[in-house]
């Protein structure tokens, strides 16, 4: 793609003021959209952007930031869902197995996407793995509705800074 080492300090930097930027947001966005829908839509829309980086690479760098932000903003998001729907007592030890599990399940999709990576390409593989969560999503969502509940509306999700 043409980028030189030198100028990988400035990417670093922009992809982290994208993420500040999408974690900033999350409040916002929960009033604006909802847990619900930003959790339906966006996966979507996010993985469209993907697939179309795969075939026009100078779309690529922005798909890189928008991804950023918008993981930031959803990881947000999910962590102030859980903290809602759990009670006081024990909340702690529950975010805790949450962090666990959320860890592993990462762990094991970033090892397994650098293995696609390798055998097609990277951009491949973010697409892929996009379209992956995707169809996850609307298999959870088919099984049951984590967000039938009442939804909180205390915007005041604290920032990941």
């Amino acid at each position: 793609m043409g980028i030189r080492p030198a100028t990988l300090g400035p990417l670093y930097t922009g992809l982290m003021i994208a993420a500040a930027i999408g974690s900033s947001q999350a409040g916002r966005i929960r009033r604006w959209f909802g847990t619900e829908r930003w959790y339906t839509i966006v996966p979507v829309a996010l993985a469209g952007v993907l697939l179309l980086a795969t075939q026009i690479p100078i779309v690529a760098v922005p798909a890189f930031f928008l991804a950023r932000g918008v993981n930031m903003a959803t990881d947000t998001l999910g962590n102030a869902f859980i903290n809602d729907q759990i009670a006081s007592h024990g909340r702690a030890t529950a975010l805790s197995g949450v962090s666990m599990v959320y860890a592993l399940v990462f762990f094991l999709a970033r090892a397994s996407g650098g293995a696609v990576a390798s055998i097609t390409s990277p951009l491949t593989a973010l697409a892929t793995f996009g379209c992956l969560a995707v169809i996850v999503l609307f298999c959870v969502l088919t099984v049951s509705n984590p967000f039938t509940e009442h939804e909180s509306t205390d915007d005041t999700i604290p920032s990941r800074l």
